[in-house]
């Protein structure tokens, strides 16, 4: 009905859910990526997937893919589940980061010493789930 609404009256503005945020599908289980592949055809526009430090306000946890049906200013989707169900985690090198932390003996006083540990470069790769659907992913 809604859809119907919106034609029928251009003017009429999206709803919240679907234009400032996104109208979520959520999918959980053991291994929810066919599906998530299959409605990403069905819905036949691009999308992109949040990733960590992308600024998307996720974590490693959850992988969300995004589009707009009917273009920039249309209805904002996304499709989301638990990141590791659909990506491998692949350790793409490592890098040394020396950090001033309180001395543990002296925590009173707050002295700080060079700290040096190991810290995993990672991406994620989803290259099943984002395989053939038009107009790509990023």
């Amino acid at each position: 009905m809604l859809a119907d609404r919106l034609e029928q009256h251009p003017d009429l503005p999206l709803p919240y859910q679907g234009s400032d945020s996104a109208m979520s599908i959520s999918l959980w289980g053991n291994d929810p990526g066919p599906r998530m592949a299959e409605i990403r055809r069905m819905l036949g526009v691009p999308m992109h997937r949040n990733d960590p430090g992308s600024g998307s306000g996720y974590d490693e946890k959850y992988l969300d893919l995004t589009g707009r049906l009917g273009g920039p200013e249309g209805l904002r989707i996304t499709i989301g589940t638990l990141r590791d169900t659909v990506c491998e985690r692949v350790v793409t090198g490592t890098e040394t980061v020396v950090e001033q932390v309180p001395d543990p003996n002296y925590v009173a006083a707050a002295p700080t010493v060079e700290v040096t540990r190991v810290v995993e470069q990672v991406r994620w790769d989803c290259h099943p789930l984002l395989a053939d659907a038009p107009g790509g992913a990023s």
